[in-house]
């Protein structure tokens, strides 16, 4: 699709296999002239059930 605006995004979080994700992303990026965006993802905190007599 010529002219159009291709956005990949590669969600990143460990760094073992992230260089190799990148270096895949970017060939692909460069193959097909779009960009990257790498958000960096993580797993958000869980907080421990509240018993009945905490309160």
């Amino acid at each position: 699709m010529p002219g159009a605006l291709i956005t990949i995004l590669v969600p990143v979080d460990l760094p073992v296999v992230t260089t190799r994700v990148c270096a895949a992303a970017c060939a692909l990026a460069k193959l097909i002239d779009s960009r990257l965006v790498f958000p960096h993802v993580i797993q958000p905190p869980v907080s421990p059930p509240q018993s009945s007599q905490d309160s």
